[in-house]
């Protein structure tokens, strides 16, 4: 949460009451509940507007948010989250921990007694430690009691909740699952160290990583930049409109697809986890980038069920072997789109289990002339196209010039990658505020000008193509992309990112080399030159 939106739910508590609190409002700040004018209200004003407030018969329920707290009607600029924190522990560790565990799991909406009964065996002396610290609410309405969490911690209780994970080896049934968890507690452990440990990240920006890409790889750069940019994306942050609605996420997968040897793995992967005989430090999460080179899809289907409710990465070299697989192509696509998986044989059942984790994958397929609709032919290729941000890679004369080059140059020492150090720190950084492990939480706000320069470019190439062979999901996949290229951003905004317009242009520069290739290279590149700098 926010520092602006958690003022805004401030104010929704506490002025919203009656005719009367809402005019004080606008009698002395003269706003109304708008987002924009919200984020104008300053902390000195806020104290003012609660120490009139006294006055009148206002709630006396409390507030601890992780920047503002109200107790017994006094308002303070002291957070609350540390104490809550202990809290929620202090329940969930106790002899109650389980049933704990399953209610905070129920509660996050209004929730009827008899409902949370049927669900929770015995869990009276649970609801009980959770009022008694209240961090749950009760309520008595048209003979029903009613029960939820506060508002205000929702945020921090899902992600205690989402780290203890009390349950998660008794839903699991899954045997190579089971085993997987250990793997994901190394992956936590390294995550987690390397998080202690980052400091010098405060340089890093959008022109930051591009000057670093450029003068490392060159012609290359932006193939790289896409990679690096789905890493940021993991944090999965909510992308809001003006009236503060979520509507999207940041998260994407991401495929490149073509021919073989054109530096796909290069980019989802060395640039990534790293190479040491080749002197390519990780760029990538740390701990979160699960690599799954020579498993099949049926191994992976089976220990997905073990990262249930979790942001992970997969990186998978050959991506269209896993279609090959008698009946992987169903659980695949549901994969992709993060939906429940089941998957039945003969003799075992996995699942249902959620899956909320993304991928980065190369797909080789063979890509001959401007025709490349026509030359796959894999009749499982479009499940990827529809579920993923593509990339095609065709080896022409100039990107093979520029894979030898770029060869050359790393087998030298001639690129320099030192500053690889302080850009992984940045995106680890942005990471953990994205995913409650730290720092503050902050959304991308997406304006409606950046749907006006994206149908204003979609005009100007709908002149240009006479056979539409793209769809409105490219463009939308095009806005997610700049909302995550914003990112890197992070530390310029206080309560939420802005999508500024070289993080647009370069988004709107994949949208148009993308309808280029699907309209098979059918207009002039070169008259969109502003675009592709």
């Amino acid at each position: 949460m926010t520092r602006l939106q958690e003022k805004k739910m401030l104010l929704d508590k506490y002025f919203r009451v009656n005719e009367k609190t809402e005019y004080l409002l606008r009698k002395r700040l003269h706003l109304d509940f708008n987002l924009d004018n919200i984020k104008h209200v300053t902390d000195e004003e806020l104290s003012d507007l609660f120490e009139d407030l006294k006055k009148y018969n206002i709630p006396k329920d409390n507030f601890y948010g992780q920047y503002y707290t109200v107790t017994d009607g006094n308002f303070s600029l002291r957070p609350s989250w540390d104490e809550m924190k202990e809290r929620i522990l202090e329940c969930v560790y106790s002899e109650e921990g389980e049933k704990v565990y399953k209610v905070l799991r129920l509660l996050e909406r209004k929730t009827d007694y008899a409902l949370i009964k049927t669900k929770v065996f015995n869990c009276r002396k649970a609801l009980d430690m959770l009022l008694g610290r209240d961090i749950i609410k009760k309520e008595f309405s048209q003979g029903r009691t009613v029960y939820y969490l506060r508002d205000e911690i929702k945020f921090l209780v899902k992600n205690i909740l989402y780290r203890v994970n009390l349950t998660e080896e008794t839903k699991i049934k899954s045997k190579l699952a089971k085993e997987e968890l250990m793997e994901m507690r190394r992956m936590d452990l390294e995550f987690e160290n390397y998080l202690s440990e980052i400091s010098d990240y405060e340089r890093v920006d959008l022109d930051f990583l591009l000057d670093y890409l450029k003068k490392s790889f060159g012609e290359l750069y932006f193939d790289i930049f896409l990679s690096i940019i789905q890493q940021y994306s993991l944090s999965d942050v909510n992308i809001i409109n003006s009236s503060n609605e979520t509507v999207m996420k940041t998260g994407f997968n991401l495929a490149f697809f073509g021919d073989p040897g054109t530096g796909k793995t290069f980019a989802i992967d060395t640039i990534i986890r790293g190479d040491e005989t080749k002197n390519i430090p990780p760029h990538g999460i740390p701990g979160r980038n699960r690599y799954c080179g020579g498993m099949t899809a049926a191994r992976f289907i089976r220990i997905g069920e073990a990262y249930q409710n979790r942001k992970f990465n997969f990186i998978i070299p050959e991506f269209n072997d896993w279609f090959k697989y008698r009946g992987m192509v169903e659980p695949m696509k549901l994969a992709m789109e993060q939906k429940e998986i089941k998957y039945e044989i003969k003799d075992e059942v996995v699942g249902p289990y959620k899956f909320e984790s993304f991928f980065t994958v190369n797909y080789n397929t063979k890509i001959s002339g401007k025709n490349y609709k026509i030359t796959i032919q894999d009749p499982n290729f479009n499940a990827i196209e529809d579920r993923m941000l593509c990339r095609l890679h065709r080896l022409t004369q100039d990107r093979y010039k520029a894979i030898a080059e770029s060869q050359k140059n790393v087998a030298l020492g001639k690129i320099d990658l030192r500053k690889s150090r302080e850009i992984r720190d940045h995106l680890t950084y942005v990471y953990a505020c994205g995913q409650g492990y730290g720092g503050f939480y902050k959304p991308v706000l997406l304006e409606e000008r950046v749907y006006e320069t994206m149908e204003d470019l979609r005009d100007k190439i709908l002149d240009e193509v006479d056979d539409i062979r793209f769809s409105p999901r490219l463009e939308s996949r095009s806005i997610q992309l700049a909302c995550s290229i914003s990112l890197l951003n992070y530390l310029k905004y206080d309560s939420f990112v802005e999508i500024d317009k070289k993080a647009l242009n370069l988004a709107l520069r994949f949208f148009l080399e993308e309808i280029w290739m699907r309209s098979r290279e059918s207009f002039d590149l070169n008259r969109f030159s502003e675009y592709m700098k």
